[in-house]
């Protein structure tokens, strides 16, 4: 469950571009059980992306779509609780953030206001009470060294919820930590220390840490066990390998060295400065 807790970026742009290739982006499919992964890449001025939603390396199951343009902060998420993560994205627009989500798979999008330009979307499941998940902004203060975030409840105007959890420089993981799904999904960071990458997540005890990855490498996290607990990963910036901690440490070379890994809720954020 999401505590207020305090330890001690990068919006961008939503313009929808074609039709979705299918509705669901997690395993499990014929191979590892749980999420698949992928990466974004411009093409033509669109934002393309190519996800493995089985973790086998078979190019037969790769998922391509075309959703936005190159500048745009691609998300997924369980939309409307019927248990398959479909797209959304996240955009800079007068100032505010702008949500546009596939609550279906097959195109029919909701847009809404929430957050501000400069925020960092984050997707979980904030109202366990409720199916499916929430949007939210993650939002850095450079100047008290902070990261703030800012929870929409599950119905649209019915409140959030502010926390304090992160310094301004950490990149924003929420999943499920503490190994429970009914209580929903906790915070977490990954931050990027003198060599290693460390992650400080919110467990059932309190906040836990560990170091998985180098320090700079885009962290990309998501449910690699099948069990319904968030689990590690990373791929190194300029590298199309991605580091997996899933049953076994999982070793996949997916995509370009020029295209940009997704992180499981949240697609196509740059990596940690």
């Amino acid at each position: 469950m999401l505590k207020s807790s305090l330890i001690s970026a990068t919006c961008v742009a939503v313009f929808f571009v074609g039709a979705l290739a299918q509705s669901a982006y997690a395993g499990p499919g014929g191979g590892p059980a749980g999420d698949g992964f992928g990466v974004t890449r411009d093409s033509g001025g669109s934002l393309l992306s190519i996800v493995d939603p089985t973790r086998e390396d078979d190019a037969a199951n790769f998922v391509f779509t075309l959703f936005g343009d190159q500048n745009d902060t691609l998300v997924v998420g369980d939309w409307n609780g019927d248990g398959n993560k479909t797209l959304g994205l996240a955009r800079e627009d007068n100032g505010a953030l702008l949500w546009i989500r596939d609550f279906t798979g097959n195109g029919s999008l909701v847009y809404d206001l929430f957050g501000s330009a400069g925020d960092i979307p984050v997707v979980g499941d904030w109202d366990p009470a409720a199916a499916g998940d929430e949007i939210g902004v993650a939002r850095p203060d450079i100047g008290s060294d902070t990261l703030e975030w800012i929870l929409r409840d599950n119905t649209p105007g019915t409140g959030f919820s502010r926390t304090l959890f992160g310094a301004a420089t950490d990149v924003p993981v929420p999943g499920n930590w503490d190994s429970d799904a009914n209580n929903g999904d906790e915070f977490g960071v990954a931050r990027a220390d003198s060599t290693a990458l460390l992650w400080i997540t919110e467990g059932s005890g309190g906040f836990d840490y560990n170091l998985f990855g180098d320090s700079g490498d885009t962290p990309v996290q998501g449910d690699y066990t099948g069990d319904g607990n968030t689990n590690f990963g990373f791929s190194p910036p300029g590298s199309n390998v991605f580091t997996l901690d899933g049953a076994s440490i999982e070793f996949h070379v997916f995509g370009d060295t020029t295209d940009d890994a997704f992180r499981s809720g949240t697609f196509g954020q740059p990596s940690p400065p």
